[in-house]
């Protein structure tokens, strides 16, 4: 991206504010109006004196104007280039060249030994290149007059043609294109392809594309300095609309709104609501060649390296879901497959309107369909069928829910408030092996986010760690909390080490905020992370639910039905109130234990009742949240084995009772045939952090001499036996403690008491002590 100096009354200032977006164009608001930068057409065409050190770059320069200058429906910005009798270097910078009051010298510096881009600040071993403008506000116009082009000489492994070109265009006053955000995105639809993104793409690509203009780049151009024969608007045409809210018709505001040519999808053009300082939704896409084409609506959010470098003058709503113009559009309810399209004719001069109503979907389910999950396929789908059943059961209005599917990469199936076409999609899915273990998980939970409305959730089912070149942790979490949206995270697994090995490169060094040069994208990747630390640790930060059923994979009945009960729970809870889960969720015959309830939308509170069906007594010892609740069980020798369901109910104080269900949310099992640890409660505890935790035991002899251990990283301070099967053990826990379960065990003389499930204590993350800004929007200013 440019670096912007302007001359405003007298004053050199830096323009870093966001531009108006304009597919897309610098600039500025001054009072009501956004004005766009340009260069006045009497200083057309500029002339570059190219520097003459001991890199020649006068034929590589020659080229890049001309292909700007090719284009028929806009006067051609440059002239002559011409090699200085000058070694333009750090030293003469400001006299021999670079002054930018408007002395009518335009240069183009190589920096041979990066010295340049280091006084800058900048990094000479990522920066390829960058362009520099001056100029004045004059007569309510923002008006360029003054230039320098500065190339990196001090390497060569990038692509110094396609940066010239690319240069030059912000020179000129254009700005990076919108068009090519989801390039490389998982679940978009028709993503454009490296080859189809514009020279203004806002990063440098391995290829040659960018040498070359494409209708973006030049309708760019075009509509900043049409030809004088008035060919821009006689010969092509344009397509505008709104983008506006289903069934409010509220604005949406920072959608990008992209046309693709039927029968060529290489010709492609953008424009983002709100670009024109316009609050109404609206955008216009002017410089459309004639033809058929579609068009596709899209959210800007989840990539925030790529969106700071977009030109974006207006808020930016991310809470709708991608899709594309169909003859529906007006009919939000029937309107609810993204993918069904239909195309709009463009004429010469002619302009075609195309309106979006779109909304977000409330659910989104994104699950895993790689061979290791073979022995969950049967599980997820009689759960994901409870789940639809128990929404219709209860919901007046289904929820919109889209399904996303991923091995590597990651699949919009669908998005529908249809249970029919939802069960559709669900019972047709099949697994497939891939290479290795790790899993595109990260990138289809922010394919999942894009679809999500405010408030939405996502339920994640996977057995696998996320892929170490997919995205951050702190990306997920950060585009799910922008939008108030939750992670459920149902897991059965982890990758072995040998599959998901250390990365053999290190990850490249970002740039200081505030640099806006040509250099490749900065790569910013999960890593190596074991499944529990990161989905645990999303799920949580979110506000969502984790839940760890490694059974699964034995393939017995009774882990196959734990496994769907619980997945039907923790989607029905997503959107209604319920009882998400109950951990532990065995309770053995003949034992007293405290276990941990997890409802969803609750309003837990002193009063609060729990039935858990004949032959077990549940009495609630502390209400921990309006949906947490610590609940002591007793479980009679003679109770029936099986699973049963959980109800909480609760007097809302206004005369109404909120009950909240859980399906099959407890095991009733045999009796313990020796000590063992049955139940850890709480059953998670923040690194960093001191409390109590009630352990309870089942066959177990706890005395005033029992030794308690929470595995590395867990201190006990003290326990106190409360009885011969229960305990309450003071706990620090190290702020550096990794993160994942811990064995639980309590020796007493010679008896020692362990447990046959994973943990059942987990380490998590601790919680920020503050409030996170995870966006400003405009980035500076």
């Amino acid at each position: 991206m440019i670096r912007r100096v302007l001359v405003i009354a007298a004053t050199l200032f830096a323009l870093a504010a966001p531009a108006a977006g304009a597919y897309s164009h610098f600039g500025e608001q001054v009072g009501t109006q956004v004005l766009t930068q340009h260069w006045p057409t009497s200083l057309l065409p500029i002339n570059l004196s190219v520097d003459g050190g001991p890199t020649n770059l006068v034929g590589e320069i020659i080229t890049a104007t001309s292909q700007w200058n090719a284009v028929t429906t806009a006067r051609a910005p440059w002239g002559a280039a011409t090699l200085a009798a000058t070694d333009f270097d750090k030293n003469n910078l400001g006299t021999a060249w670079g002054d930018l009051s408007g002395d009518g010298r335009h240069e183009v510096v190589v920096d041979e030994d990066g010295s340049i881009i280091t006084a800058l600040g900048l990094a000479p071993a990522s920066v390829n290149g960058m362009g520099i403008t001056g100029g004045a506000l004059h007569a309510g116009e923002l008006e360029i007059n003054d230039m320098y082009l500065l190339i990196n000489g001090s390497r060569t492994n990038f692509d110094r043609q396609a940066t010239e070109v690319h240069e030059l265009g912000h020179t000129l006053g254009i700005a990076h294109s919108s068009l090519g955000f989801v390039t490389g995105q998982d679940g978009a639809l028709a993503p454009p392809t490296d080859p189809q993104v514009p020279t203004m793409f806002p990063y440098s690509i391995s290829t040659t594309d960018r040498r070359t203009l494409e209708a973006d780049d030049r309708a760019a151009l075009s509509e900043l300095y049409p030809a004088a024969n008035g060919s821009f608007t006689t010969t092509l045409g344009t397509i505008t609309g709104t983008v506006t809210r289903c069934g409010s018709g509220d604005p949406v505001l920072g959608a990008d709104v992209r046309a693709i040519k039927v029968d060529d999808p290489a010709v492609q053009l953008t424009r983002i609501t709100g670009f024109d300082g316009h609050t109404d939704g609206s955008y216009t896409i002017n410089g459309v060649p004639p033809g058929e084409y579609f068009v596709v609506v899209e959210p800007l959010g989840g990539d925030d390296d790529y969106l700071e470098r977009l030109p974006i003058f207006t808020r930016v709503d991310t809470d709708f879901s991608q899709e594309f113009l169909n003859a529906t559009e007006g009919d939000c309810a029937q309107d609810t497959d993204p993918d069904v399209k239909d195309s709009v004719q463009v004429g010469a001069s002619g302009i075609k309107v195309a309106d979006f109503e779109v909304e977000g979907a409330s659910l989104a389910l994104v699950i895993d369909v790689t061979g290791s999950m073979g022995p969950e396929l049967t599980g997820l789908k009689i759960g994901l069928d409870a789940m639809i059943s128990g929404l219709e059961a209860t919901a007046s209005n289904f929820p919109r829910t889209a399904i996303v599917t991923f091995d590597d990469a990651s699949q919009l199936r669908i998005v529908s408030r249809d249970p029919d076409k939802l069960r559709d999609v669900i019972n047709n899915l099949t697994t497939h092996s891939t290479a290795d273990c790790p899993e595109g998980s990260n990138r289809a939970l922010m394919t999942a986010g894009r679809q999500l409305g405010a408030g939405g959730v996502a339920v994640l089912v996977t057995d696998a760690d996320s892929h170490r070149t997919g995205p951050r942790r702190e990306a997920v979490e950060s585009f799910y909390r922008s939008k108030g949206a939750r992670l459920n995270t149902m897991l059965s697994g982890s990758c072995p080490p040998e599959q998901n090995p250390p990365r053999s490169r290190p990850r490249s060094a970002r740039l200081a905020t505030g640099t806006s040069p040509d250099e490749p994208r900065p790569e910013q990747t999960l890593g190596v992370e074991n499944a529990v630390r990161t989905f645990a640790e999303e799920s949580l930060v979110t506000g969502g639910l984790f839940s760890f059923q490694p059974a699964i994979k034995s393939g017995t009945a009774d882990a196959q039905t734990r496994y769907a009960d619980t997945l039907a729970n923790l989607g029905i809870s997503a959107m209604r109130p319920a009882v998400a889960l109950v951990n532990p969720s065995t309770a053995p015959q003949g034992t007293t234990l405290e276990v941990e309830l997890t409802g969803s939308g609750t309003g837990f509170r002193a009063g609060s009742t729990v039935a858990a069906g004949s032959g077990v007594t549940a009495t609630v010892v502390r209400v921990l949240s309006p949906t947490r609740l610590a609940v002591r069980l007793t479980v009679a020798p003679g109770a029936g084995p099986g699973f049963r369901d959980v109800s909480v109910s609760t007097n809302r104080g206004d005369g109404t009772i909120e009950v909240a269900n859980g399906i099959g949310a407890l095991q009733v099992v045999g009796a313990p045939a020796g000590p063992t640890v049955l139940a850890v409660t709480p059953s998670t505890g923040a690194a960093g952090t001191t409390e109590d935790v009630t352990i309870s035991g089942g066959a177990t002899h706890f005395a005033a001499a029992s030794v308690a251990a929470l595995g590395p990283g867990v201190t006990v301070n003290h326990l106190t036996v409360t009885s011969p099967t229960s305990a309450v053990a003071n706990v620090t826990i190290a702020p550096g403690a990794a993160i994942g379960f811990r064995d639980v065990t309590v020796q007493t003389g010679g008896e020692t008491a362990g447990e046959t499930v994973p943990g059942p204590f987990l380490v998590i993350a601790a919680t920020p002590a503050v409030a996170r800004l995870t966006r400003a929007a405009p980035a500076a200013g």
